[in-house]
């Protein structure tokens, strides 16, 4: 188990990083949000949305 399947959430200067339990990496800023899903294909799937 890594790191960050442990805590789950790190605080990396203006950013919050967020592994959710769907599996979901979320990154947050003052800027918005990233969102980075894996896919069942071996792909992944990005999305960002602005505050």
């Amino acid at each position: 188990m890594s790191d960050l399947d442990e805590n789950r959430t790190y605080y990396i200067s203006d950013f919050i990083i967020r592994l959710t339990d769907e599996g979901v990496l979320k990154v947050t800023s003052d800027r918005g949000v990233i969102s980075i899903q894996p896919k069942a294909d071996n792909a992944v799937e990005i999305k960002s949305s602005k505050k």
